[in-house]
């Protein structure tokens, strides 16, 4: 891979020559010292019994800092550094091929396979590292699409390299996340299972849950049916002595009947009533109370069946 074009790091020593001829030091003494320092070095093999061991001295310069504390010498019981008589820092190199599309200047890669390489697989690879496999370009489509929340918060932390943000998410389950930066480019898309939150729930449960007592056995017209429902608060409590709770009946079909039933408060929240009715159909049910502000719809219907003809 060959890369034309874009900006390339150099770390420059910019001497001051008033502050070398100080100390009668040459531009070519601090560029010899500096090649001493900067070591990549084999340095021969050590025994030990039947085995050897290769040796490599590793004094590489890696930050600006590093460049400028080196010891250029000692005069007495002062030390001269390199930031005594230069300024170091980190720019970048002079270009010598610049490189633009649509005006906007870009990086050039040319890259060659080798002679037993796929062309079609190689260029699938470089597309999906570029651009993103399939699934992260449908994640991207999806982004710009305005399906996906976007958060732009992310912030370095003090660690270098660590970046850090918070979301508020409104709903527990599984959530789709799309980690995505510019430059470089990167994409990652990963899953997260967000947990339930006991308090937001409790919070936005509803102040009455009705557990319906459904009959056994299909109720038949004309006969009495037994209604009964037992009641708790969002904290799983029952509620007791309501003496208003009323059951709303209604059959829509073949005529529409309306009926209202007072039930009888009984033991850990439960509430009762008797209701014949009249003609066989299905018959929505409704349990209400006007002191406890709620009215309740069964989820179900009771469908009523005929009375059996005799013999």
């Amino acid at each position: 891979v060959h890369v034309r074009g874009g900006l390339e790091d150099e770390i420059q020593v910019r001497l001051q020559p008033e502050r070398l001829a100080t100390w009668g030091l040459r531009p070519a003494d601090i560029a010899e010292r500096l090649a001493l320092e900067n070591v990549n070095l084999a340095s021969g093999t050590v025994l030990e019994g039947d085995t050897q061991y290769l040796v490599r001295v590793l004094n590489e310069y890696r930050t600006p800092e590093e460049i400028a504390h080196t010891i250029l010498f000692r005069d007495g019981d002062s030390v001269v550094r390199l930031s005594d008589v230069a300024n170091v820092l980190r720019t970048t190199r002079e270009r010598d091929v610049i490189t633009r599309i649509d005006g906007r200047d870009s990086v050039e890669l040319q890259i060659y396979k080798e002679a037993d390489a796929n062309i079609v697989d190689l260029a699938q690879r470089v597309r999906n590292t570029l651009l993103g496999n399939p699934e992260q370009r449908a994640w991207i489509a999806r982004l710009h699409a305005g399906e996906l929340e976007v958060d732009r918060s992310l912030k370095e932390v003090e660690s270098r390299g660590v970046y850090e943000t918070s979301v508020r998410l409104g709903e527990p389950g599984i959530h789709d996340v799309v980690f995505f930066m510019n430059s470089p480019r990167i994409i990652h898309c990963f899953t997260l299972e967000v947990a339930a939150n006991p308090d937001i729930e409790r919070a936005s449960a509803p102040a009455v849950s009705v557990d319906w007592q459904v009959n056994a056995q299909p109720p038949v017209a004309g006969e009495p049916m037994l209604l009964a429902v037992q009641l708790h608060d969002r904290d799983g409590q029952p509620i007791l002595d309501l003496d208003d709770v009323k059951f709303v009946i209604d059959l829509s079909t073949p005529e529409a009947l309306h009926f209202t039933v007072s039930a009888s408060a009984g033991a850990d929240g439960r509430y009762s009533a008797e209701f014949t009715p009249p003609k066989s159909g299905p018959y929505s049910l409704a349990v209400a109370s006007t002191s406890a502000n709620f009215d309740v719809r069964a989820g179900h219907l009771v469908l009523v069946e005929l009375r059996p003809a005799a013999g």
